[in-house]
């Protein structure tokens, strides 16, 4: 089957049979048929309550927007990237009250963002195609249907830069309220490929991926103790979580939470290591 005749026979499964189309997913990138009636792994957990729409309960904080106001609650002000405006669509968005470097998102889904180094010379055309794009973009598919419970939203905050270079993404994978590991996510947006490279909380490198991308090792950030106990203060009110944080100028801001990494597949990691995410392996 070509390509083309494979993305068709997708959709229309996932259209109209949304489980078979996460059994049809999952075998492709892990090799074997998973057990949705008795999860064991981490991507059979996240498929059942994606089947069973378990997953809505996450809508809210899924929101970029919205779970704001739960970071506060649990952790107290200060972090979380500073917040210009929210608006409903592009054309409602106030240039006039941004500072010279922001970055515009919408707060349903992934990418489509805006980074804006200088307001001057922002192309707003280009913005606007970016944004709208997004907006129109349904990012919950056929079975992260937690997205499609979020009203869209465009909205405008601190810009994490230091000249010009985006920080590095620490991802942390939680299990009832426990780090299982941290995901470091770096030269994003550089070539088009991000390295990635797992570390456990002393920061010892972990063998969790199929391949490993990540040529050199990452340093141990400065804040690290300040981000495990924020990471671990999120994950007391869930069961699984992955806990986007960034470390920008020796201080903690939560970029997101994700209950769906890479729409709950997660291909990059062996059987074993998801087995371990989801707290059935205590040694890998």
């Amino acid at each position: 089957m070509n390509k083309k005749a494979s993305k068709f026979f997708f959709e229309v499964i996932g259209n109209n049979f949304p489980s078979t189309y996460y059994h049809l997913s999952y075998l492709h990138n892990h090799g074997r048929w998973p057990n949705l009636k008795n999860p064991k792994d981490l991507a059979e957990v996240i498929g059942r309550q994606c089947i069973n729409g378990e997953i809505n309960q996450y809508s809210v904080y899924a929101d970029k927007v919205e779970v704001r106001k739960y970071i506060n609650d649990w952790l107290g002000e200060g972090f979380l990237p500073k917040l210009y405006g929210v608006w409903e669509k592009f054309d409602d968005v106030s240039f006039d009250i941004l500072p010279n470097e922001f970055a515009l998102k919408t707060n349903h889904g992934c990418g489509g963002n805006v980074i804006c180094y200088d307001k001057k010379s922002l192309d707003i055309n280009k913005a606007k195609c970016i944004i709208d794009t997004a907006m129109n973009t349904d990012f919950g598919g056929v079975t992260q249907t937690h997205y499609h419970h979020i009203p869209k939203k465009v909205f405008a905050e601190q810009l994490l830069t230091d000249n010009g270079q985006l920080p590095t993404d620490y991802k942390f994978h939680c299990w009832n309220g426990e780090i299982k590991t941290i995901l470091c996510c770096v030269d994003r947006g550089i070539g088009g490929h991000v390295k990635l490279k797992n570390y456990d909380i002393n920061w010892e490198p972990m063998n969790l991926l199929k391949k490993h991308e990540g040529s050199t090792d990452v340093p141990c950030p400065s804040n690290f103790e300040e981000m495990k106990q924020v990471a671990t203060t999120i994950a007391q009110h869930f069961v699984h979580v992955r806990v986007d944080l960034y470390s920008f100028r020796n201080k903690t801001y939560v970029g997101e939470l994700t209950f769906t990494p890479e729409g709950g597949l997660m291909r990059y990691y062996t059987r074993d290591a998801l087995l371990y995410l989801a707290g059935q392996k205590s040694v890998l």
